[in-house]
């Protein structure tokens, strides 16, 4: 039994790497490589992802019409990524930021 919770564990972990992996592609295809203020950019969005390490946290900002000072985000996205079963997991985010993405056409 405890060979097979720790597989179970190992699996999920996994999952959730993957997931954050996919997350960071989103942000990158999104916001793109280059830097994206509303005066170099246009209305082009600009993405900021937040990664808190000592709670285990990822946070996404999004400006949907470019990042200028003391502008707030759009579109806010936020996920624990220990599996404390609170609020949204890696694996939700990965969807919504998918969906958000095929909303802009990016």
């Amino acid at each position: 039994m405890k060979r097979m919770n720790k597989r179970l564990k190992k699996k999920s972990e996994k999952m959730r790497r993957e997931a954050l992996h996919r997350i960071l592609d989103l942000v990158l295809d999104i916001n793109g490589m280059q830097e994206s203020k509303r005066k170099l950019t246009g209305s082009h969005p600009t993405v900021f992802g937040h990664i808190s390490g000592h709670i285990a946290a990822f946070e996404i900002d999004i400006h949907e019409n470019g990042w200028e000072p003391d502008c707030g985000a759009d579109r806010e996205f936020f996920c624990y990524f220990d599996n404390r079963g609170i609020g949204n997991n890696p694996i939700q985010m990965t969807e919504e930021l998918e969906k958000y993405k095929e909303e802009l056409g990016v």
